[in-house]
Parts: structure tokens; sequence; C-alpha cells
């Protein structure tokens, strides 16, 4: 399992954080990603796209999805170099399986 973003503490402090007006989130990284959508640089309209990412920029991330980017490319670096090693990767597939237990929809469907 390859885990990534704020912990329960954490999600506190920068939900608190982003409260107060504190906006230092989104890096250059994410804001070029964030400016390539708006441009239209996909196509078709970027009405809803600019509405959600102007509310996430303002504040109204709530979710933390700004937040858990750049930790979210270091797992998916993790991710790709686990990925070329077959066999490390294949047992930890099947680890993961065998202890994932019961899925909250598995006790939904009883």
């Amino acid at each position: 399992m390859f885990i990534f973003g704020k912990n329960v503490e954490e999600v506190g402090e920068e939900r608190k954080k982003m409260s107060e007006g504190f906006r230092d989130f989104v890096g250059g990284r994410l804001n070029r990603v964030y400016e390539t959508i708006k441009s239209g640089h996909f196509g078709g309209s970027t009405d809803a796209f600019k509405n959600l990412i102007d509310m996430l920029l303002g504040g109204g991330d709530h979710y933390l999805v700004c937040h858990d980017f750049y930790s979210y490319l270091d797992a998916q670096e993790r991710v790709d170099l686990v990925y070329r090693d077959q066999d490390k990767w294949n047992k930890m597939a099947i680890e993961g399986v065998a202890k994932s237990g019961k899925f909250s929809s598995d006790r939904t469907i009883q």
C-alpha cells in the first residue's frame, strides 16, 4: 500500500490555516496544471473547471486536494519504482488482497 497525504492531525491544522487566509499550498507545478486546464488546452468548455479551481485556490479545499498533490506525486514515484520489480509488485499485490478484509460496501450490501 502506498499512503500519501495529510494525517488526521495535519488535516485539522491545514483547514484552520485555510480559514485564516493561508493560501501558500499550491506551488508552481500544481499552479501550472490549473492554468493549463483553465486555458482550454484540452478543449471544450472550461467554465465548470475554472469555478472549481477558483474555489479550491480560494480556501474551499475541504478535502485538501491541493495539499495532497505533491505527496501524491511522491507516492506515485514509489509505485513506479516498485512496479519495475515484478516479483516485489506481485508479492505486494497478493498481500494487499489477502489483508484487505471486508470493505464498507460489503457491510452495506448485507
